[in-house]
């Protein structure tokens, strides 16, 4: 089941977790027009994957952006 998000989440998730796909993977925000989002999914060729599942939170502060959910933290360094 796809993961729900608010716009701004979706969008500093979708940005940080392309950022730091070692597999060329993209993730686009899918807007629902009511202020919520999905995260599209897409493979290194371009294809439409699914809309991610896991519900992630993303935090930033001081030039970190640390994403978490489901036994998972990525963090990034600006």
């Amino acid at each position: 089941m796809a993961a729900l998000y608010i716009k701004s989440q979706a969008h500093l998730i979708s940005t940080e977790l392309t950022a730091s796909d070692l597999d060329n993977w993209t993730y686009t925000v899918s807007d629902n027009g009511n202020g919520t989002a999905y995260i599209s999914v897409w493979d290194d060729l371009g294809e439409f994957v699914d809309h991610l599942g896991l519900h992630l939170v993303a935090t930033h502060q001081d030039a970190i952006t640390r994403i978490t959910g489901g036994s998972l933290t990525i963090e990034l360094h600006a």
